[in-house]
Order: structure tokens, then C-alpha cells, then sequence
């Protein structure tokens, strides 16, 4: 069994790690075509399970929609839920305070709102 079939049997089967892999190899075309649809449908997996770096990655890809309609209140949301899961870098940080400057105070309150809702979902047994 090739380590594309090895991943791809993990995450079909859940594995949050797995899952995060073969979202990050549709993104950047690794062994398999490049498919920014795929790759968002992967991490998304994974985020659901509370693995901070797939959901710091959806972050960026609603940032600059890819794979999915941008959307600055999502990426705000799921940068939130990386950071409150304890992913630390230094984009992530800037993600945040872009969203933090330039929003409404409304559109901050619906970010966070929406974050809350993220985190409770990615946390839920």
C-alpha cells in the first residue's frame, strides 16, 4: 500500500491527522491533482474535529476564496477557533487583527458569534 493509500484509508475512516494531510495535498497538488474544492472539503473534516491548523487553513482559504466564496466574517471566525485551539503563528495573528481593524463592531460580534458556534461544534464528543 503506497503512503497516498496509507493517508487516504486514515482519513476516510476520520483520522482529524489524515484528514488535515490529504486537505494540504489537494492544495498543493501532491500526488494527487490540485483541487481547491477537495482540499476545503478535507480540512473542513478535520477542523470539525478541532485540529487547529486545518482550521487555520479554512481561515486563509475564506481570506482569499479559495475553493470556497470568500468570505472575511468565515475567516475571521475559524482564525478565532485556530487561536482559542492554541495554534500560534504569526499570519494567523495578522488575519485577525485585519478582520479586527477594518470590520464593523457588528461584523466583529457576527465573527465571534460565529466562532463560538465553530469551536462548539469542533468540540462536541
Amino acid at each position: 500500500m503506497s503512503e497516498l493509500d496509507k493517508i487516504r484509508e486514515k482519513a476516510e475512516q476520520g483520522d482529524a491527522e489524515s484528514q488535515f494531510q490529504f486537505g494540504g495535498m489537494y492544495a498543493l497538488g501532491e500526488d494527487v491533482p490540485k483541487n481547491d474544492k477537495e482540499a476545503v472539503k478535507w480540512y473542513l473534516n478535520a477542523a470539525n474535529q478541532g485540529h487547529p491548523k486545518a482550521q487555520y487553513n479554512l481561515a486563509v482559504m475564506y481570506s482569499r476564496g479559495i475553493g470556497v466564496v470568500k468570505d472575511d466574517i468565515e475567516a475571521y471566525a475559524w482564525a478565532l477557533v485556530a487561536k482559542a485551539n492554541g495554534y500560534q503563528d504569526r499570519a494567523r495573528v495578522k488575519v485577525i487583527a485585519y478582520c479586527e481593524k477594518l470590520f464593523t463592531p457588528e461584523q466583529r460580534e457576527k465573527g465571534q458569534a460565529r466562532a463560538k458556534e465553530l469551536y462548539e461544534l469542533s468540540s462536541a464528543d
